[in-house]
């Protein structure tokens, strides 16, 4: 578990939440699931480089904009950890913090890195 902010969030994926996700899917479940994590290793992979691009560029807007659709995405997948740096950072865009907020973006792609081994083990 890491500290964000004074409170516990859990890295990588909760696999409950995948077995959630398989289980109301019914009989289409797995296959159902295994789409969306490679959907979503193929969007977050070009929405981490759009982040990248906005924070050098000092590009608020982009950066708020892809840190909203990956934190969505992210904890549809149980990537709760991953959604809540996303959504720090999304915040800190909105509030044209970018500065204040390069620390997130090492924790960002360190957190995604654990998430997307762990769906492409569970896919």
């Amino acid at each position: 578990m890491a500290s964000e902010g004074g409170q516990e969030t859990a890295t990588g994926v909760d696999p409950a939440a995948l077995l959630r996700l398989r289980s109301a899917l019914r009989e289409q479940g797995d296959a159902v699931v295994a789409q969306l994590i490679g959907l979503f290793i193929e969007e977050a992979t070009k929405r981490l480089a759009t982040i990248d691009d906005g924070m050098r560029a000092d590009d608020a807007p982009a950066v708020q904009l892809c840190a909203h659709a990956l934190r969505g995405s992210a904890e549809l997948l149980g990537a709760r950890r991953l959604g809540h740096l996303s959504e720090r950072l999304e915040r800190a865009a909105g509030e044209g913090q970018l500065g204040a907020a390069s620390g997130l973006l090492a924790d960002l792609h360190e957190e995604y890195e654990r998430v997307e081994r762990q769906l492409k083990e569970s896919a």
